[in-house]
């Protein structure tokens, strides 16, 4: 009978090291066909002159070479596992590495194969779009990569016990997103509701090296043993109803004009709690919030706090006091800025709300617009931007994101 079409489970876990599986990995609901890490290789032939037509000699020249695509739902107990992995370096500025499994309920010969584990995985870039028109969809990444290493997982084996995320993965509708065409003429505040779609590609453009040769395991026999992060980038595509003369005049700067942009995915499941404390934009010490109710936050986690005219700032947690206050992580260890001033004594109180994950780029340059066109009732214009690493920095977006386990749900 075979495997059948939705007989498959996904499974990841960060690695210690390149060629060292994971001891411990969380299950993921992907979309239909959305593991693609499988394994390839290259053939190599001779052109050789050898007294007549065709080919004399070829062999395999590299296994695992080719750039692949896996696409996840953006679930909150995985969110940080996944989008880390992109973006975060060690002290060596380099990146994690990532087993992936997929398990099948039907075995495939007698003692072969039960599925596939591929380790030595890395992502180097992701992408994803958000579509504010109509109703909720999920936001689905898809990020792109390598993988090192593939085996097929024997029979005996044990199945694991599966454990998916308790609650659905983020939707469109739960997104804030804060964006300023022209820094020169505005500042963070608020969601901005003129904006109707929004495409964004990061990537390190990195590169897999030193393919070598391994006798004992055919496993490993001409894989990669060498990533190289490159240069961070990032492209926006961002689709503005036509509301505000300045989407059109963009183009008549003398220099481009550098926007700056938040992108903000919030959960109807977060625990939420009010305060008529203050948040200071610029402030380089942890923050004190006071609150009467804790329950749902914990150290690490990431909040949304927001002021229901100014705006909102999107923090991790520093440190909780039980049912009296806990702090954002706005200290000089870390440069973390609230980018924006919310006083809950005034006009509040200030809506606070965990289980949030924050993608924050502050530079984002102007690169053109598409012709004014229809959108539903609406006339639009889309915008394009794009980041890239500026001489003496590190990176090109600050990202707010944590694994939200199903005990904290």
């Amino acid at each position: 009978m075979g495997v059948r079409a939705k007989d498959l489970s996904v499974r990841v876990g960060s690695q210690s090291d390149r060629t060292t599986v994971a001891s411990s990995l969380t299950d993921i609901a992907v979309p239909a066909d959305g593991d693609g890490m499988n394994a390839d290789l290259s053939l190599e032939t001779l052109d050789t002159d050898h007294g007549n037509e065709g080919v004399l000699y070829s062999s395999v020249g590299s296994r695992n070479g080719e750039s692949k695509s896996f696409r996840s739902y953006l679930y909150p107990n995985v969110a940080n596992l996944l989008l880390d992995n992109v973006v975060d370096r060690n002290a060596s500025g380099d990146q994690g590495f990532l087993t992936i499994e997929s398990w099948w309920g039907t075995k495939l010969g007698a003692s072969k194969v039960k599925g596939q584990r591929r380790y030595g995985c890395i992502f180097d870039s992701f992408s994803f779009q958000i579509d504010r028109t109509g109703a909720g969809a999920p936001i689905e990444v898809d990020f792109g990569g390598w993988i090192n290493r593939k085996q097929n997982i024997p029979t005996g084996e044990s199945v694991p016990t599966l454990d998916f995320s308790d609650v659905l993965p983020y939707s469109s509708t739960g997104v804030k997103i804060d964006f300023v065409p022209d820094a020169a003429g505005g500042a963070y505040g608020g969601h901005v509701t003129d904006v109707r779609r929004l495409s964004v590609t990061y990537s390190n453009q990195g590169a897999v090296e030193e393919f070598q040769d391994n006798d004992s395991n055919v496993e490993l026999d001409k894989v990669w043993t060498i990533h190289t992060p490159g240069e961070a980038s990032a492209q926006f595509e961002i689709t503005m109803a036509l509301n505000e003369e300045e989407y059109l005049q963009l183009d008549e700067n003398e220099e481009p004009p550098k926007g700056k942009l938040r992108v903000v995915f919030t959960h109807p499941k977060a625990f939420s709690v009010t305060s008529t404390s203050t948040v200071t934009s610029g402030e380089l010490a942890a923050q004190t919030i006071l609150v009467d109710d804790t329950e749902g936050l914990v150290n690490g986690d990431v909040v949304t706090i927001e002021h229901p005219t100014t705006g909102f700032v999107c923090l991790p947690i520093g440190g909780v006091v039980a049912d009296t206050s806990f702090e954002v992580d706005t200290s000089a260890l870390n440069g973390f800025d609230a980018r924006v001033t919310l006083n809950g004594g005034s006009g509040g109180p200030l809506t606070i709300r965990n289980m949030a994950q924050a993608l924050i780029f502050d530079r984002i340059d102007y690169r053109g617009s598409s012709a004014i066109t229809r959108d539903g009732n609406k006339r639009v214009v889309t915008l394009t931007y794009e980041a890239a690493l500026l001489s003496g920095s590190t990176s090109i977006m600050e990202a707010h994101t944590y694994d939200h386990s199903n005990a904290h749900v």
